[in-house]
C-alpha cells in the first residue's frame, strides 16, 4: 500500500510539474490585434473554449516554427464566450479585418446563430467570411441549420461517455 501510494504521489507531481510547464493557451487575440482576413477564427460555447485556445496556441506556434512570417500564413484564433479580461463586459469584437463589429457570440446557440448569419469581410478582400468555425457543445438539433453546401457541417472532437457502476 505504501509503494503505491509513493507512486501515486510521484506521479501527480510529475503531472503537476508538467503542466506548470507548458505554456499558457492564449484566449482572445491580444489586446490591440486584430486577426487577417485570412485567419481562422471561431466563436462560441465556454464549454470548449479552453480546448480551441490551446490548439490555437499549438497551431500558431507550430506555424511559426514551419513558416516564420506568420503576416502570410493564416494563425488560429478562438475568442473566448465572454471577455477576459473584463468578464462582464458586453463589449462588440471585430473577428478579423475588414468585418463589423457583433455582439460576442457567448454560448452554443449564439456560436451557431453567429456562422449560420456570417457576414463577409468588406475591405480589399472581400469574399473571405468573419467567422470560420463555431465552438458548441452540443450536438445537431432539428432546427440546426442545414447540413452541407452553404449549411453547417457538425465535427465532433470529444463525447461524453457513460458508464453504470457495477453493484
Amino acid at each position: 500500500m505504501r509503494k503505491l501510494t509513493k507512486i501515486l504521489t510521484g506521479a501527480a507531481i510529475v503531472a503537476t510539474g508538467l503542466a506548470l510547464a507548458m505554456p499558457a493557451a492564449k484566449a482572445d487575440p491580444a489586446k490591440g490585434t486584430t486577426p487577417a482576413y485570412f485567419d481562422i477564427v471561431g466563436v462560441g460555447s465556454n464549454t470548449t473554449e479552453y480546448v480551441l485556445d490551446q490548439v490555437s496556441y499549438n497551431y500558431d506556434a507550430i506555424s511559426d516554427k514551419k513558416y516564420g512570417n506568420v503576416a502570410t500564413h493564416p494563425l488560429f484564433y478562438s475568442w473566448d464566450a465572454t471577455n477576459p479580461y473584463t468578464p462582464t463586459s458586453t463589449a462588440k469584437i471585430v473577428t478579423k479585418a475588414g468585418c463589423a463589429a457583433i455582439e460576442r457570440p457567448n454560448g452554443s446557440g449564439a456560436g451557431v446563430t453567429a456562422l449560420e448569419e456570417n457576414a463577409r469581410t468588406t475591405d480589399d478582400h472581400g469574399g473571405y467570411y468573419c467567422i470560420d468555425y463555431a465552438r458548441s457543445s452540443s450536438g445537431r438539433s432539428s432546427s440546426a441549420p442545414a447540413k452541407g453546401a452553404g449549411g453547417v457541417l457538425y465535427v465532433p472532437f470529444a463525447e461524453d461517455a457513460v458508464k453504470l457502476p457495477l453493484i
